[in-house]
């Protein structure tokens, strides 16, 4: 048996929910959609505010990201070579370190198109966005 057809065997006896991933921020549920009509809610004060408030997040959650990366550039430029940083002796901020392991998809297919084929899966999800 190959290499192939074990890691395919294995895949195939894990329970379905093991196959997804748990967990997932892209949870919600799909909202049904007739694709290319439309609804008018100009005069739906509650769709309003809400399409602002929408609007604002999305702008205060960029702002915030970029206010993050700012400051991230900054922290890193204060630690030097050091790992970890106090104010008066205690610590405040350090440098956290990780190693994440990922799967190269295109060498995956390429190499091993059945292993692909057979752990690859479609993850539908929708979302709002603001037309500007």
């Amino acid at each position: 048996m190959s290499v192939v057809s074990v890691i395919i065997k294995e895949w195939q006896e894990l329970p379905r929910n093991d196959k997804k991933k748990v967990g997932s921020k892209m949870s919600k549920t799909i909202t049904p959609t007739e694709f290319g009509t439309k609804v008018e809610v100009g005069f739906d004060k509650q769709a309003r505010q809400a399409l602002k408030d929408f609007a604002e997040a999305s702008l205060a959650e960029k702002e915030a990201k970029d206010r993050r990366a700012k400051a991230e550039v900054i922290l890193r430029e204060k630690l030097g070579l050091a790992e970890i940083a106090t104010i008066s002796g205690s610590p405040a901020f350090k440098i956290a370190h990780r190693d994440r392991t990922d799967i190269d998809r295109k060498v995956l297919q390429e190499k091993f198109p059945e292993v692909f084929a057979e752990v690859s899966y479609s993850n539908p999800y929708d979302f709002i966005s603001v037309v500007k």
